[in-house]
């Protein structure tokens, strides 16, 4: 009986690392995206569909409609660092930071979707920060 508990409690330990490690991954893609101001590197994290805010503007995009318009307000703005704030899990997995930009600072909201298992970005906000 005491190997058994000790067995489960193996097994969920190595499930929560695992869930750690790759939400630990998507938020360090997500932070060099920012950083380096090209969505391309978000392919593989996207949700099929993504709703994105940038400012008033609310769109559900595909993913190739995501990383344009990401990469077309990247040019628009002209970033130039970006810091992570806040990384949290309950029944969603989110991240949140400051972009820094020749048009000033915007705080980014990253939202993560479980589907089948894995973490995918299904919302994205940015807004100007106060």
């Amino acid at each position: 009986m005491k190997l058994r508990s000790i067995m489960k409690n193996i097994f969920i330990s190595i499930c929560l690392l695992v869930s750690y490690i790759g939400t630990s991954q998507n938020v360090e893609i997500v932070q060099e995206v920012f950083k380096s101001g090209n969505a391309h590197m978000l392919q593989t994290e996207l949700a099929n569909e993504v709703q994105v805010c940038i400012g008033d503007d609310v769109q559900y995009y595909t993913k190739k409609e995501t990383i344009s318009a990401l990469n077309k307000w990247f040019t628009g703005v002209g970033p130039d660092g970006f810091k992570g704030r806040m990384m949290g899990e309950s029944d969603v997995k989110y991240f949140s930071g400051d972009l820094s930009s020749s048009k000033g600072v915007f705080r980014v909201f990253v939202y993560f979707a479980n589907e089948n298992g894995e973490f995918e970005i299904d919302e994205i906000r940015i807004g100007k920060a106060k």
